[in-house]
């Protein structure tokens, strides 16, 4: 089988999609929030219908206040993509739109970061622990659950063709679990966003001097610069290296914010 080269480009909408991904059908927020729901609405009834038993006559002060913790949440559970954008056209204002060169063959995956195009990062195809498929693209969750995300838009293709993406595909899902989810998980428009160009660094060879790298900012690393829990429980835990910042942390980042909202 031929090489696949592609490119990802870490926009505003593969950022959505991953991390409604994460959120909804990963890390199953919405099974929790549905588990707080009920929890709430059972403690607020058996404590009012306790107090009804009371000398002192009905409480109606817990009842309330599960009540309206149920109606939060409730608010939280049916606003999680409003949210989420909210958050997301807040990191777009002050983060570089990054992308990653992505090289599949049989024996293994090579990603190159735009941001650091000299130090590729090769991943065996044994780390891949799960397959996932959407509409618009394929999540490949390696061990420590950091994803590597590819696009099936045709113009994602630099060699090789989406014909050659799929048989690979399935004969990597022969060994591994695999997930298809064929419906669309995002309702609300994507918004158009003016990008910030990345810095990319550049090693200066010299005689007399080390390498010279250009600032880049921590919290805009994606995923293939540090073998880190990804986005996905869904996704988020240690980098292997000081430098190297998983696009995971970024989701959890940008989940956790959207939740508080």
């Amino acid at each position: 089988m031929n090489n696949i080269k592609m490119q990802t480009k870490f926009d505003y909408k593969t950022m959505k999609y991953l991390n409604l991904y994460l959120m909804k059908y990963k890390r199953k927020t919405i099974l929790l929030y549905i588990i707080l729901i009920v929890f709430s609405l059972g403690v607020g009834t058996y404590l009012f219908i306790s107090s009804l038993k009371s000398e002192n006559g009905p409480n109606y002060i817990w009842p309330v206040a599960f009540g309206l913790i149920t109606a939060y949440t409730i608010f939280q559970m049916v606003t999680i993509e409003r949210n989420l954008d909210k958050h997301l056209r807040n990191y777009f204002r002050t983060r570089p739109l990054l992308t990653e060169v992505i090289e599949l063959d049989s024996e293994k995956i090579t990603i190159t970061v735009c941001t650091r195009p000299n130090k590729p990062q090769e991943y065996d195809w044994a780390f891949v622990s799960e397959i996932c498929e959407l509409p618009g693209y394929y999540f490949l969750f390696l061990t420590n659950n950091t994803p590597i995300i590819l696009e099936k838009n045709l113009e994602a293709f630099l060699e090789g063709d989406f014909e050659e993406l799929q048989a690979l595909i399935k004969e990597k899902c022969e060994t591994k679990p695999y997930k298809v989810l064929n419906k669309e998980i995002v309702k609300r428009p994507i918004p158009e966003i003016n990008y910030i160009d990345p810095v990319i660094e550049e090693e200066v060879a010299s005689e007399s001097s080390d390498a010279v790298e250009a600032e880049v900012l921590e919290e805009t690393t994606v995923t293939s610069e540090a073998t880190e829990e990804a986005k996905p429980e869904e996704v988020i835990e240690e980098a292997t290296s000081e430098e190297n910042t998983s696009e995971e942390n970024t989701s959890k980042e940008v989940e956790e914010e959207a939740k508080e909202e």
